[in-house]
């Protein structure tokens, strides 16, 4: 188990207020590390003691010691500094190092667990009422004494329901049985009592657990239990603001950390035991009934079939009607104070040495307070650090909270510190007499703090399909699916609630390794993120702000049950990328991460449609030729002449006019001395705004296509041929031009869609006129 160091002092061993005593030793510290008693053994050493007697019949409360300080060169100067100012004073030495949980470092023990275990929808729905308040919620423990007093105890408790709930609320409202909840006082072995039900937190659809350690010093604790004023005693702490033995005293506390000692000063409640012994358990005389507002959590009731009090609550807690006296255990708890003080006071001579007084953990507070108020506490618990254990951990389950209330559980510690008053007198120059007092006083002092919320574990990123519509070119089908498993990833947050929820469970062990989170999903999700850009992404971040839908899988809102599949008809504008990015959404809408990116574009083309889509990597351009249809902006055509079947050449006639028979391997196109066909041409398209060029390499083709079906003719047809394009638009009869390099299609739209300039020095005769942007042209640069 982890602890530090924590060092008090009271006033006087802080400041060194008894000057007779800094002739021999000091508090100190040099501000870096705990305070440390430098003695001078010199004196020390010189002096001499006589045993230490009891004075009256006090037993060990009070005892008296004489110090011989002839051997001393300077034994009358300290014999007039007592006596101009040290006699009939009350000096105080409460200093003590005690033990304390550590709040930092790997093997840390004291935590507060923010836990989800299950979804119950209407025991939730009942439970987030804004009439339902904290102290009727059903607590674990009130649920065990209930099932003690019915003789129904087994080894588990029914989980809680809407209508237990509801009931609840309904009795606190007529008769405010819920108030007791307020303050809950544990009495007896913590480990007996609370320790028992531990694990059935997990009943509970959820719960926070702070996890307190506790160590063998706990003498004291154990000893008070035995005299059965336990319960008065935690009752009185608690309750009684007018104890004459209560005090607020000021402290110097050192605690001391990894990095180094933390120095604060401290004003801390305080109640000396034999003070509180002396003038406020007379109590007795006149039994009062524990205040409304607080319970007893005990686990008597399990050793009787129909409940009762343990013998603690009966004397702390009487109605009036029944009186049980508690004169018999004051005398006990007289012997238990006399034991402790006898085994663990001090002597003077060891208190002048710099001995730190015997001190232990005598009982924890957890003070819950809700975050939008801190100034007073919703609730307090309370429990002894008792029992057999020699060392441990100790879970206090809270299971009276609600889904995402952000409470701060704050632990303090009442330190039980075995000190000492003395005062001198001079009965001699060379004598001095030292009368001390021992006491067992209980300081409040802080151990840790929490705050969180209890939220539910994300769930996995959904499935996602993307299909075409028939006949629809302006929409798709998007469909989503809860995909069941679970994966550890770094969470994604793209708002301020998904990061306090995120941070939240990454600081739940349980739910996250190494700065990763668990994302799972065993149940159908309750709806789907849809988030749209048309802009192309260089991470999940540009995603913020653009949620597109938002999808519920819950198709009936007057029934409980849910789908775990949602589709959904999305439109989008046809030949546009688009980049999507899905989330799946859990019961109390907490968001999955992210799925992957994936970039959609709806592809239209003369009424059909289809979408394509692939998988979008930040930062990467993509793997596919991008293209762009390009007759808008460019528009290349033979001439007329070039496009005519050439018959004389073609073998159709001979010179005199004659007809011939016809062979389609042979026909030639065009009528000009220098035809078109069998050429290669470069058209350069420069941009006026940008001054870039793009080349395009050319060649024009023909292809003659025999019609089979055709009946014989009766006499002699020239044939027509039918000559296409293989790539690139169409000219006239079907000629068209052959385009090499397509590379930039793209860019080109863009660099050149404005306007262009055609440089076409060699073409004349060869191509028809042609547009682009808004420019004439004509050919390129013949091969």
């Amino acid at each position: 188990m982890s602890t530090k160091k924590l060092t008090l002092l009271n006033a006087d061993t802080a400041n060194g207020n008894d000057k007779f005593r800094n002739e021999f030793g000091s508090w100190g510290t040099d501000g870096l590390s705990s305070p440390v008693y430098t003695k001078s053994l010199g004196n020390i050493d010189a002096l001499e003691f006589s045993e230490e007697t009891s004075i009256g019949t006090d037993s060990f409360y009070k005892t008296k010691v004489t110090v011989d300080i002839s051997r001393l060169s300077d034994y009358y100067e300290l014999a007039n500094l007592i006596t101009g100012t040290g006699v009939d004073t009350v000096f105080e030495d409460f200093a003590a190092e005690i033990q304390v949980p550590a709040t930092t470092g790997e093997d840390l023990q004291a935590k507060v667990k923010y836990e989800y275990n299950y979804y119950d929808k209407k025991y939730e729905e009942e439970l987030m009422e804004t009439t339902t308040d904290i102290v009727e919620i059903l607590s674990i423990y009130g649920m065990a004494a209930e099932a003690n007093q019915n003789g129904t105890v087994a080894d588990w408790l029914s989980s809680p329901t809407a209508d237990s709930l509801a009931y609840n609320k309904e009795q606190n409202a007529s008769a405010g049985t819920a108030e007791k909840y307020k303050t809950q006082m544990v009495i007896g072995n913590p480990a007996l009592t609370i320790g028992t039900w531990e694990e059935d937190k997990n009943n509970f659809p959820m719960f926070v657990e702070l996890q307190i350690p506790h160590n063998a010093e706990r003498d004291i604790a154990n000893n008070m239990q035995v005299t059965q004023l336990a319960a008065i005693l935690m009752r009185d702490i608690i309750e009684d603001s007018g104890l004459e033995s209560r005090d607020q005293v000021s402290l110097n506390s050192y605690l001391q950390t990894d990095s180094g000692m933390d120095n604060y000063d401290l004003s801390t409640d305080s109640i000396d035991l034999l003070d509180y012994w002396s003038m406020d358990i007379g109590a007795w005389e006149n039994p009062i009934a524990l205040p409304s507002d607080a319970m007893f959590v005990s686990n008597a009731a399990q050793f009787a079939l129909f409940g009762s009090y343990s013998t603690q609550e009966e004397l702390a807690d009487q109605d009036g009607d029944y009186t049980a006296s508690i004169a018999p255990y004051v005398d006990v708890l007289r012997g238990a104070l006399d034991g402790l003080i006898e085994k663990h006071g001090r002597t003077y001579e060891e208190i002048i040495s710099g001995t730190p007084a015997y001190s232990e953990i005598f009982m924890f507070k957890i003070a819950k307070y809700l975050t939008t108020n801190t100034d007073a506490a919703v609730q307090e618990f309370y429990f002894y650090n008792a029992g057999d254990e020699t060392s441990g951990v100790q879970s206090f389950i809270d299971t009276q909270v609600k889904y995402d209330e952000e409470y701060q559980y704050s632990v303090t510690a009442y330190c039980a510190v075995v000190g000492s008053k003395y005062q001198y007198s001079v009965p001699l120059i060379t004598h001095i007499e030292v009368e001390i007092s021992n006491s067992i006083r209980l300081y409040e002092i802080p151990l840790f703090s929490s705050t969180g919320r209890i939220v539910m574990p994300p769930p996995y990123y959904p499935q996602s399909h993307i299909e075409q519509i028939k006949g629809v070119t302006k929409a798709m089908l998007f469909s989503f699916d809860t995909q069941v498993g679970e994966t550890y990833e770094v969470p994604l947050s793209l708002t301020d609630k998904e990061q306090e929820s995120n941070t939240q469970l990454l600081a739940d062990e349980t739910r996250s390794v190494d700065g990763e989170i668990l994302y799972r999903s065993t149940a159908a999700m309750s709806g789907v993120q849809v988030y749209r850009t048309d802009v192309s992404p260089e991470s999940y971040e540009d995603f913020k702000g653009n949620l597109f839908r938002t999808l519920s899988t819950d198709a009936d809102l007057a029934s409980d049950l849910t789908a775990g599949a949602v589709a959904k008809i999305l439109k989008q504008p046809p030949n546009e990328k688009f980049y999507y990015m899905f989330r799946a959404l859990g019961p109390h809408q907490e968001t999955s991460n992210p799925s992957p990116v994936y970039e959609i574009e709806l592809y239209s083309d003369g009424g059909v449609a289809y979408p394509i889509t692939r998988l979008y990597e930040f930062g990467q351009e993509s793997n596919k030729t991008t293209t762009k249809t390009m007759k808008n902006l460019l528009r290349i055509t033979p001439r007329i002449t070039q496009a005519m079947v050439n018959e004389q050449a073609s073998g159709l006639v001979d010179e005199s006019g004659n007809v011939l028979a016809p062979s389609l391997n042979d026909i030639v196109l065009g009528l000009e001395d220098e035809i078109l066909f069998g050429k290669k041409f470069k058209i350069r398209i420069t941009s006026k705004n940008t001054g870039k060029k793009m080349d395009l390499n050319v060649t024009f083709t023909t292809e003659a296509v025999q019609n089979d079906s055709a009946a014989d003719p009766t006499g002699y047809v020239p044939p027509t041929p039918d000559a296409t394009g293989v790539e690139g638009t169409s000219g006239l009869g079907g000629m068209g031009a052959v385009v090499d390099d397509t590379t930039g299609a793209e860019q080109f739209a863009k660099d050149f869609g404005d306007s262009m300039i055609i440089d076409s020095p060699t073409s004349q005769g060869l191509l028809g006129d042609s547009s682009g942007g808004g420019d004439t042209f004509g050919g390129g640069y013949g091969s």
